[in-house]
């Protein structure tokens, strides 16, 4: 996150019998690294951030620190989900293999045989997959078994990383609920303001003069 730290040019005012405000300080170098692991872009991760950032408008320091809280985590929960879909389709393959191992006899050259063809199909040749396929047909399975097959080899794992995405997910909408909060509380405050403006000119207007 770009964040250019602004100077103190005098203008602020000193508190009643104090010193003055301290100026405010923004430290690029004190925030965390850009959350990117292996297989990741920088380009996708600076045009998501710009993405939210044009959305969201940060007005100060405080708004971009809750911001890039949403944007972390909700980058987080986008790789966990990308691992999950990874994890389920990396096992497709054993799967397969284990049906049509299902679908022979229980014997060695079975075995053999299952493993050749779910060579054959994980690599796209013709009479393997025809093969694979008809006897998977045969047997009542489909696309949809592989699936559930290869979820419930995984499954542990699976459950595990859809806590973690549920948990980036609550942090992430907390952060935003903070952020919704504090320009709520500002927008309050600055009606509050309007309307002591406001009433102290309308009494200006009615008291007489001296």
């Amino acid at each position: 996150m770009a964040i250019t730290a602004r100077k103190n040019t005098g203008g602020d005012r000193a508190p009643a019998g104090g010193e003055p405000s301290p100026p405010v300080e923004i430290l690029d170098a004190r925030l965390p690294a850009t959350p990117l692991t292996d297989g990741e872009a920088m380009a996708d991760y600076q045009a998501f951030h710009a993405s939210c950032r044009r959305a969201a408008g940060p007005k100060d320091a405080i708004e971009e620190v809750w911001l890039q809280d949403f944007i972390d985590y909700t980058w987080e929960a986008r790789r966990l989900r990308r691992m999950k879909a990874s994890i389920v389709k990396s096992e497709r393959k054993d799967a397969v293999k284990s049906l049509v191992q299902d679908c022979l006899d229980d014997t060695t050259s079975a075995y053999h045989e299952a493993r050749s063809l779910t060579r054959a199909w994980s690599r796209s040749e013709k009479e393997g997959t025809a093969r694979v396929e008809a006897l998977l047909e045969e047997h009542g399975h489909d696309a949809g078994t592989i699936i559930a097959k290869a979820i419930h080899r995984n499954l542990d794992i699976l459950e595990r990383l859809d806590k973690l995405i549920a948990s980036y997910e609550y942090r992430r909408d907390a952060a935003l609920r903070e952020l919704e909060k504090r320009r709520d509380l500002l927008a309050k405050r600055a009606r509050r303001f309007a309307d002591t403006v406001i009433t102290d000119a309308e009494v200006e207007e009615i008291l007489p003069a001296g």
